[in-house]
């Protein structure tokens, strides 16, 4: 019966880690909650670089701030979650299809709510891109402003 009771500890531990992330501190908690929605946002933009992304728009709802504001190399593109879908339709139009390769761990700044993610991404029509995007998130869990750097490699 102890056996069973160990391995069930187990399981619960692996299927429900909440107990364990409460045991972290606040700011591991943070640094791990950012990580967890840069990469939703990395899964996002890699799903939209596909031929058939499928329906996007229900994810941005819990991923996206309503006041999600878009800066692509200082100018200002989008300011709420629908002008981002329409602003990233448009530039798939124009790079064509696209996948996303993460050059290096996400860069976490607890204090200021703001993840930093370099990524390489080879395009159809306009070459491979070199991006670097700052993730704001406020503290619903949700991006609030992305400020993205970016020059073509080829």
């Amino acid at each position: 019966m102890k056996k069973l009771t160990a391995i069930s500890g187990m399981l619960a531990l692996l299927l429900f880690p909440t107990p364990c992330f409460t045991m972290m501190s606040e700011q591991e908690q943070t640094r791990n909650l950012l990580c967890l929605i840069a990469q939703r946002y990395t899964d996002f933009l890699s799903q939209f670089g596909q031929e058939e992304p499928g329906d996007l728009r229900p994810s941005m709802a819990t991923l996206f701030a309503a006041d999600c504001i878009k800066i692509v190399n200082d100018k200002v593109v989008s300011r709420s979650p629908e002008e981002l879908y329409t602003q990233v339709s448009g530039a798939k139009n124009d790079i064509g299809l696209w996948a996303v390769n993460k050059k290096k761990p996400f860069i976490v700044d607890p204090t200021y709510n703001t993840v930093v993610a370099h990524y390489e991404i080879p395009t159809q029509n306009k070459g491979t891109l070199l991006v670097m995007k700052f993730l704001v998130c406020d503290k619903q869990g949700r991006i609030q402003k992305i400020d993205e750097v970016f020059t073509t490699l080829n």
